[in-house]
C-alpha cells in the first residue's frame, strides 16, 4: 500500500507541474499583453488590387501570375491562384507565392468570392508610447500545403504614421510575446506562448491521458492509499 501511495504521489506531481505551471504562466502572459497593448484586429479577405490607407500611407495589394485554371484546395474548394504582393507607398515589402486569390467564379458568382487572407492590427504599445499598424503574413502555407506548427515562417510588418517600416521575420520557435499573440490569427492551429492547451483540439494522448487522466489517477491513489494508511495507523495500538 505504501508503494502504491508513493507511485501515485509521483504521478500526481508529474502531472500537476506542467499543467498548472504552464496554464498559470499563460494566464499571466495574456494579462501582460492586455495591460501593455491596445489592439484592434481587422482580419479580412482582400480584393485584388485593393488599396488601404493608414494615416496617410497607402497599402496596395497586387496579384501577379494568376492561373485562371481553378485548383482544388485542402477543403475541396476550387480556387483561382497567384502571387500576392504588398506595397507600402509604392515599395514592395512582402510577396507570397501560390496563394488563393479568389474562389472559382463558376461556383461562386460571376467574379468569385475574394480570398486573399491578410491580418491587420492597429497596435498601441502603452509602455513605449508607440502606435503602428501591424500586418501579419504566414509564408509557410499555400493552397497546396499546410506545414506543421514548428515549420511555420511568419512576417510582421510594422507601419508607423510617419511612413517608417519595420520588417520582422520569425518562426514559431523564435517568436516574441507580441508576435505569438498576433501570429495565431494567421495560423490554422491557434497557439499560446507557454502552452496551447487553451486552443488545441483534445486528443487521446494530450491532454486527455496526460496530464488530466494521469493527474486524476495520481490524486485518487494518494487520497485512497493515504486514507487507508492513516486509518491503519490510528487502529494500531502498542501491546502493554
Amino acid at each position: 500500500m505504501k508503494k502504491v501511495f508513493w507511485i501515485s504521489l509521483v504521478l500526481l506531481l508529474l502531472s500537476a507541474e506542467p499543467a498548472i505551471r504552464s496554464l498559470v504562466l499563460e494566464k499571466l502572459y495574456m494579462s501582460e499583453m492586455e495591460k501593455r497593448y491596445i489592439i484592434h484586429s481587422d482580419y479580412r479577405l482582400l480584393d485584388e488590387q485593393e488599396v488601404i490607407n493608414y494615416q496617410g500611407n497607402e497599402i496596395r495589394i497586387e496579384t501577379h501570375k494568376k492561373d485562371l485554371k481553378p485548383e482544388k484546395n485542402h477543403w475541396g474548394d476550387h480556387i483561382i491562384t497567384g502571387d500576392v504582393r504588398i506595397l507600402i507607398n509604392g515599395v514592395k515589402v512582402a510577396e507570397q507565392h501560390a496563394q488563393a486569390i479568389r474562389l472559382n467564379p463558376k461556383e461562386h458568382g460571376e467574379y468569385g468570392e475574394t480570398h486573399i487572407e491578410i491580418s491587420f492590427f492597429d497596435v498601441v504599445d502603452t509602455y513605449l508610447a508607440e502606435e503602428y499598424l501591424a500586418i501579419l503574413l504566414n509564408h509557410s502555407n499555400n493552397y497546396k500545403e499546410v506545414k506543421q506548427l514548428g515549420d511555420q515562417r511568419y512576417q510582421m510588418i510594422k507601419l508607423y504614421s510617419d511612413g517608417r517600416i519595420e520588417n520582422e521575420h520569425f518562426t514559431y520557435a523564435s517568436r516574441t510575446k507580441l508576435q505569438s499573440y498576433l501570429a495565431k490569427y494567421v495560423t490554422y492551429t491557434w497557439f499560446g506562448f507557454y502552452t496551447s492547451l487553451h486552443y488545441q483540439t483534445a486528443t487521446l494522448i494530450v491532454p486527455i491521458f496526460y496530464p488530466f487522466l494521469t493527474f486524476l489517477i495520481g490524486l485518487s491513489g494518494v487520497l485512497i492509499c493515504g486514507g487507508v494508511l492513516l486509518y491503519r495507523k490510528r487502529q494500531w495500538r502498542p501491546i502493554a
